[in-house]
């Protein structure tokens, strides 16, 4: 029984010191504005079909639990001659109240299918020390925004 106390111990303390208390799924509806999208690029060298370009965006991130993020990050995108892309970034997720999560996600994308990945590196406030994955599926766009439902497996 002693041992049993001291191995409750010894994860209270590691969870205190960690500050991850355990798994949480976090669920948003981004919305990405144009106008704040700032391009480099592109850059098309003539011996190849593809292009590569730079930008940095933002938006904001509607969590399923009323509270509303703001997103900034940059992408380099590679865009293919087959009309496919492949892109990376670093992003970051920032709530008023300090809470936040950085992120970098990869994307994958041709006419038929679009798949981002998310790998978490950091958190602040409540989410500090976390680590996880997550994923992001396209919605819809207009002129002025895309829409995405993002899910984070924070651990």
């Amino acid at each position: 029984m002693a041992i049993i106390k001291y191995v409750i111990v010894i994860v209270s303390v590691w969870v205190s010191l960690t500050g991850v208390a355990g798994a949480e799924t976090l669920k948003c509806e981004l919305h990405i504005a144009s106008s704040l999208t700032k391009l480099i690029g592109p850059v098309s060298p003539p011996v190849f079909e593809d292009t590569i370009e730079a930008a940095q965006q933002g938006g904001v991130c509607i969590a399923t639990d009323g509270r509303i993020a703001e997103k900034q990050f940059v992408v380099i995108t590679k865009r293919m001659g087959d009309g496919s892309s492949f892109a990376r970034s670093m992003s970051y997720y920032s709530f008023p109240n300090g809470d936040g999560i950085h992120a970098e996600f990869v994307v994958n994308q041709t006419k038929d299918s679009f798949k981002l990945d998310y790998n978490i590196l950091s958190g602040s406030g409540s989410y500090q020390g976390a680590k996880g994955n997550g994923n992001a599926t396209y919605i819809r766009a207009t002129e002025t925004t895309s829409v995405l439902d993002v899910t984070f497996n924070l651990l």
